[in-house]
């Protein structure tokens, strides 16, 4: 019998499907990532939530497809309104809530991304952070994002 233990909120943070160069790779290997991640923590013997922000035409779509296949509880951070401050403000709400933040950038530093990942290290979370690859077809997972220069 494996060890259970307590409830994890995992959260996921990551691109907007218009900045995928190659939409079709981006996708697929984005939820090959997400379903492998999940599996991992599942692993370990941790009853899952998964969270993240509700945006459609992101990762979050992807998250919620590979959550829901696996039955697992999803909890949405919609945004009061999609405006700049609001968007932010929904990032802060989501890091605070989660254990660990998952963030994923496709093809770029997403500036969005990169503040729900600063946030949650400001806050002390555990992050892990990945960069997907479309073109040359490959997921690296990022240490450090302190100098990373989004201008």
């Amino acid at each position: 019998m494996r060890n259970v233990l307590p409830v994890l909120k995992l959260a996921f943070s990551g691109s907007r499907f218009k900045y995928f160069k190659n939409l079709r790779e981006g996708q697929r290997t984005v939820e090959h990532l997400v379903e492998t991640l999940i599996t991992k923590y599942r692993e370990e013997g941790h009853t899952l939530v998964v969270g993240h922000g509700g945006n459609t035409r992101s990762v979050d779509a992807i998250v919620s497809r590979v959550a829901e296949r696996l039955n697992i509880p999803v909890v949405v951070f919609l945004p009061k309104t999609w405006d700049r401050k609001s968007l932010l403000e929904r990032n802060v709400r989501l890091v605070k809530w989660c254990d660990v933040l998952i963030a994923i950038f496709v093809d770029s530093i997403s500036r969005g991304t990169l503040h729900t990942y600063t946030t949650a290290r400001r806050l002390g979370k555990k992050v892990t952070a990945y960069y997907v690859d479309t073109v040359g077809r490959r997921i690296v997972e990022l240490c450090e994002l302190g100098g990373v220069n989004i201008s």
